[in-house]
Order: structure tokens, then sequence, then C-alpha cells
């Protein structure tokens, strides 16, 4: 998508030719709406039309008429392209002016934070889990970013690999847009496939044992990873996804969710027939919702609630199971509580081996946040007291906070990513990677950051293979791999989707 296009509706014309037909098609049947897209497409053009720089003819058209954020500007780009394959009139000037007046609603809310600041603080602290920061030196290393168009949106183990999933093109019949295999640090990413699994659907690994949904013409099955005998599922979907609660998987469609219930599947419809349909608020904004999220990484249940992530990572959506169902955003609701009403997003989501679930986050100022919630809906929040600089906390969000130095931004807590292996705690993050060990926190490696405030930098996904090589997703670019170097450090190789090229 380069070059730039030079107006907004030099954009739409280029977005015309260079889409998926499957994706323009779920655009103008409502499937995929512009909010959906502004952390898939929405990165890609955020990147390659130079918005973030400023310096492109894109980005000076909006400047000209007062759109200063690359966010706004791919979220106009993207509400009109909407507009214009639905058929609806453009309405540019209203369009704008209400872009405007939402950055006037962000500086008064911006006002407001710094007064409830010391107040929120003061009950965050009451959420202290103790952590001891141990640090030490460690290899500072620069990431290989190579700009791909494509999300990476699940990494899932299977045996001593791992299977790959990206969004932001998805085709018809299934919520990916690619599935990869890496099942050894020395290899190279592959197409995902299992011996009698016609078509790969989703895959889980819930307490060692790894279970893939297949697809043979229009019969749904599942395959266990120790055979190769399937079990049929009853269930007349066009797409269908797997999740996890209280130690069982679970079905869903875009309709329904699907418990275990002896040999067969009970169903419970939040959309469609028989449901009345529930209402979202993402970022403040509520608009009734027609289908499930679909699209994220795995959702995960605790208690009485399943935790769906977003496709973007940009949120999480929480679903309590009452009657009628609820279905909330996480931020809106206990995040815009506990941390303030910046935008805080919700990177990843993954089990904590010991119960419970851990959520990372960040806000707009680079502050990175890590919770462990709890069953019922209590949570902690790691607060780390450095042996070396005095206090040193996971940030949340307080706006009476300093200004931070880059070398004090370099040693807080990574926290945009996790992975759990059940003996430690592995953190990634904007500055690097930790390691946490019975309550002690210490980096692995640190990351340059060419700028820190670009999203598309951030790590939002995290694993680690048994040598000790670590996996790490990054939001607008391909999948790093950081081998052992035998040395105390490693080495860093961009890993390139099918045909894509890293020259």
């Amino acid at each position: 998508m380069r070059p730039s296009p030079l107006t907004l509706r030099h954009a739409l014309r280029v977005l015309d030719r260079k889409l998926e037909p499957a994706t323009i098609t779920a655009i103008r049947s409502g499937d995929l709406e512009p909010t959906d897209m502004h952390f898939g497409l929405g990165s890609a053009l955020r990147g390659t039309w130079g918005l973030w720089s400023g310096k492109s003819a894109l980005a000076r058209w909006f400047r000209v008429r007062k759109i200063y954020h690359p966010e706004d500007m791919s979220g106009v780009v993207l509400e009109a392209y909407a507009r214009h394959v639905r058929g609806e009139p453009l309405a540019v000037p209203a369009l704008l002016k209400r872009v405007r007046e939402g950055e006037r609603e962000q500086e008064a809310l911006y006002a407001t934070e710094l007064a409830e600041g010391p107040r929120r603080a003061a009950r965050l602290e009451k959420l202290r889990a103790g952590w001891v920061y141990e640090d030490h030196e460690v290899q500072t290393i620069a990431l290989p970013r190579h700009q791909v168009d494509t999300l990476l949106v699940k990494i899932e183990r299977v045996g001593p690999g791992f299977v790959l999933f990206t969004g932001g093109g998805e085709r018809e019949g299934q919520w990916y847009a690619d599935a990869y295999q890496l099942t050894d640090p020395a290899t190279s990413l592959r197409p995902a496939a299992r011996a009698s699994c016609p078509q790969v659907h989703d895959v889980v690994t819930l307490a060692g044992r790894t279970t893939w949904l297949c697809r043979s013409a229009d019969a749904w099955s599942l395959l266990a990873d120790s055979d190769d005998s399937s079990k049929s599922i009853p269930i007349d979907a066009d797409a269908l996804r797997l999740g996890t609660s209280a130690g069982e998987l679970f079905l869903f469609d875009r309709h329904s969710l699907y418990f275990r219930a002896g040999d067969g599947w009970r169903p419970v419809h939040v959309f469609g027939p028989g449901a009345a349909g529930v209402r979202t608020t993402t970022f403040g904004h509520e608009k009734a919702l027609t289908a499930l999220p679909f699209g994220g990484d795995t959702p995960r249940g605790l208690g009485s609630r399943l935790y769906f992530p977003s496709v973007a990572a940009s949120d999480a959506h929480v679903l309590d199971l009452s009657d009628p169902p609820e279905l909330h955003s996480f931020y809106w609701t206990w995040g815009r509580e506990q941390f303030g009403s910046q935008a805080l997003y919700v990177h990843d989501l993954a089990p904590a081996v010991a119960g419970g679930l851990w959520i990372a986050m960040s806000d707009y100022e680079d502050l990175e946040n890590l919770v462990r919630l709890h069953e019922p809906a209590t949570a902690q929040v790691p607060i780390v007291k450095s042996s070396v600089d005095g206090p040193l906390v996971a940030d949340h969000g307080n706006v009476n906070a300093p200004e931070r130095s880059e070398s004090t931004r370099a040693r807080l807590i990574p926290a945009t990513a996790v992975f759990d292996d059940g003996e430690a705690l592995w953190l990634a993050g904007m500055h690097g990677i930790a390691v946490v060990r019975q309550g002690r926190l210490a980096p692995v490696v640190r990351f340059v950051v060419p700028d820190p405030r670009v999203y598309e930098s951030v790590p939002h996904r995290l694993a680690r293979f048994p040598d000790g090589s670590l996996l790490v997703g990054l939001r607008g670019y391909a999948p790093v791999l950081l081998r052992p170097d035998g040395d105390g450090g490693f080495t860093a190789r961009a890993l390139a989707y099918g045909d894509d090229s890293l020259q």
C-alpha cells in the first residue's frame, strides 16, 4: 500500500484495489466494522501510509483539516470506506467534525483524571503483589522489524512447538487469515496441518492435551493430538471456535456457546432466534452487537464469566453468563474503575497456571500494566521494589506520575504479553523481556526502541520453547524469534509468513 494516497477519496480507491474480496464483503455486510479493523488493517494503514511520521501526503491532508493523531486519521479512512462500500453518503465534513469534537472531549477527560489520580493510586496501593525486582546487566538488542499487513492473533502450544494464527484478511467460513506451525526454533514457519484434519479451524492445548477443531465438507469434528480418531460435533454452523472454562473446552459460533453435556453439547444462545442480544461498551461508545467477538485469541472462562480477547488486541469483552447474558468491555468496566479513563489497551490474556487469568495492558503513555484476576472478581496488580534504584512499580496509569527518563523506562516491568509455563512467568513489553520466579522478577533481555510511541512495536504475544528460545509477536511486524547464543545472550531473526520476503 505504498506510496501514500494524496486525499481521503484517493485512499478509498486504493483500498478498493488492494483489499481481498472477502474482506470487502465482510465490511459491506456489517460483519466487519471500522472499530474491528483498528489494529489489523488500521495498523497497516498507519505504518505503510506514513501516518505516524506525519510526513506523507495523506497525513498532511488530515493535518490541514485539524486531525492530528494517526489513529484518528486511520479511523476516518476506515469509517469512510465502510460507508463507501455500503453505498452510504460519505458525509466527510460531519465525520471530521465528530473526530475533532472527540479530541476535545478527551482533553476534558484528562483534566478530570488529574484530580482523580491520587485517590486511584491509593486504591491500587492495596493490590500490591509484593514482587521483588532483582536488577542485573543483560543484553540489549534491536528487534528486527519487518512490516506486515496481517496481525498475529494467537500463538498456541502444540507439542514442543507452536501454531500461529494471523488475522486481517479472514477467508469465508473461518475466523483467521492463515495458520502456521513452528515445530522447532531451528525451522521456519510452514502452513499448519494435522493428519486426519482436512481443514484446521482452531487448536487449543489444555492441561497438556492438544485438541484440534477440524472441518470436512460441512461436518465438524474434534481430534486429539494423541490419536487419529475424531469425535463428530453435531452442530450446524458456518464457523466454530474453541474456548476454555473450568478446565473444559467449549465451542462457540457467532451467536451461541456450546458446553459439554454428557456425550453432547448444550447450547446457550446469546444472539439470534431465542436470544435478546446484549450491549457492550468499548472505549465509552455503546453499540448494539449482533455477534460474539469471534476473531481474537482463545476465550477463557473465570467463574461465571467468559473473557474474549479482541481481534485487534485493544480490549477484552467480558460475557457474564447471567439470564440474559451481558457483554461488557473489560476496560470500560473493571479497567476504567481501577486505572482511570485513559485509553487502556488489553494486549494479551492468558491463563495463570496457579489459577485465574493474567491480563496485560498499556495506555497511551506507554505505561504497562499487569493484572491477575481471581475468582470471585478480585485482582492483584504486581508492584515491585527495585533493589537498585528504590521504588520501581508496574505503572498503573497514574497521570500524576513524573516524566520518566529513557533509562528509567527501560527498567519498568514489561507487561504487554504474558506466557505462564507453571515454572516461571515470562513477560514481554516495549522495552524488553523479564521473568518472575517465586516472587522475584529479573530482566532477561532489553530492547532498543526506535520510537516508543509507535504502537506497532508493542509485543502482544509471547511463547517459550523448551530450549529457552522466545517467540515474540509484535503488533505491526513479523514475529521475532530470540534464540540463546550460548553466551548468555540471544540472536534475533524475523519469521516470514508464507512467501513474504524479509529482504
